[in-house]
């Protein structure tokens, strides 16, 4: 497959997440090499070619929305078909907003993070290369974060489930990092 990138000009991607288990009796092995390969893939797309990621909406997804099918199918194209152009003008007074900040400070359950981001502007997610989209991207400067956070939904990782996920940072250095299930 990597052979097959040199020789297009761009990749779209169009994932249709029907399980939350896709790699279910993979082992360890099986699954370090495939995110190896898969990262250098990836890796490869994002920074050589043009690219965009479409999520197709499906019946997995509504049932964690809490919608029907149907209901959840329409959500999504109605969201797909913005005006992205006007969502990307309306961003910018946000954008400017955090491209000027220096300190973020995020508290609330079981969460106190603080973090620079001096010199690193923000993103407008404006479906330059994902649909749906409409976020806004920064990071923290890399040895600038410290305190805690703790995440109140699950968060699925290769088709493990973790609850209560609690990450502690110290210079920007995860010291200490537990969940409950």
């Amino acid at each position: 497959i990597h052979r097959m990138m040199d020789g297009v000009e761009a990749v779209a991607v169009i994932r249709s997440k029907e399980t939350d288990a896709p790699y279910a009796g993979a082992t360890g092995k099986t699954l370090q090499h495939f995110q190896n390969q898969f990262g250098t893939l990836f890796h490869r797309f994002t920074n050589e070619k043009k690219w965009v990621v479409l999520d197709w909406p499906t019946p997995l997804q509504a049932e964690k929305a809490g919608l029907s099918y149907a209901k959840f199918y329409k959500f999504v194209m109605d969201i797909s078909l913005v005006d992205y152009a006007a969502m990307y003008e309306a961003c910018l007074p946000a954008k400017s907003v955090l491209d000027a900040a220096d300190r973020v400070h995020i508290k609330g359950p079981d969460t106190d993070l603080r973090f620079s981001k001096k010199g690193i502007n923000t993103i407008i997610g404006a479906a330059a290369n994902s649909y749906p989209d409409g976020e806004l991207y920064t990071a923290p400067v890399r040895n600038s974060v410290e305190g805690f956070v703790t995440f109140n939904i699950p968060s699925i990782y290769m088709g493990q489930t973790f609850n209560g996920i609690r990450l502690e940072f110290e210079e920007g250095k995860i010291v200490h990092a537990s969940c409950r299930e």
